[in-house]
């Protein structure tokens, strides 16, 4: 084997020991609220998952505080939804437009096997059916939304999201009558019913959440399993 020589080790542990390190993405304090980008890290980044939830356009973000490849996701999406500049960097702009931060914990716990949480409206996911029948795509799967009132609801404009970035549903023009449930299946044409159109399952087996937007983007049911 060919030895290095002495000098060489030398120079090469020299440069070593003065090359920089890495550290995490610079955090500006320019305002009430820190720019924001892909690696810092702490309550503001806490705070700021709090808000994209609450927006709930993308996949639900855990509360870490740790701005990774998600959070910088779920922002993209917010920035275009709001029309921003889609930069993944949280700045001025994005934290004016971003929604209020809940208290922390303030969140309803997911209701234990299986449930609707609900705010005073009366338009609800009743229930999920998901282990379908059909292999892979599973598209004779679906969710029932329920209108509990003694009013019909106009659903124009209404979201279903399925928890996963593209799962949604735009309700057209349509009127639920007070009493009555429509189902909203992953990939079937029925009469009376809607679909998402996939041709991938929406709901997974071994739990999921499904949420209900108005027409206004605020939530107002939870259904979990």
């Amino acid at each position: 084997m060919r030895r290095i020589p002495a000098f060489v080790l030398f120079a090469l542990l020299a440069v070593g020991s003065f090359a920089p390190s890495i550290s995490a993405a610079p955090v500006s304090h320019n305002g009430p609220h820190p720019s924001l980008q892909r690696g810092a890290t702490g309550p503001f980044v806490m705070g700021l998952q709090r808000r994209l939830n609450t927006w709930g356009g993308s996949a639900r973000l855990p509360v870490t505080g740790t701005f990774g490849p998600g959070t910088e996701g779920a922002v993209k999406a917010f920035q275009a939804a709001k029309g921003l500049p889609v930069l993944g960097v949280v700045g001025p702009k994005t934290w004016a437009a971003l929604p209020p931060d809940p208290t922390p914990g303030a969140s309803a716990p997911a209701p234990a096997g299986g449930g609707a949480s609900t705010s005073p409206a009366s338009v609800v996911i009743s229930s999920i059916f998901y282990d379908g029948a059909e292999y892979r795509s599973e598209g004779d799967e679906y969710a029932v939304i329920t209108n509990k009132g003694g009013a019909a609801v106009n659903l124009r404009g209404w979201r279903l999201y399925g928890d996963d970035p593209g799962q949604n549903f735009y309700f057209p023009n349509f009127t639920l009558k007070a009493g009555a449930g429509v189902r909203v299946y992953t990939n079937r044409n029925i009469a009376g019913s809607f679909s998402f159109y996939r041709g991938s399952a929406v709901w997974n087996n071994d739990g999921d959440c499904g949420y209900l937007y108005n027409a206004a983007g605020a939530q107002v049911s939870r259904y979990c399993y």
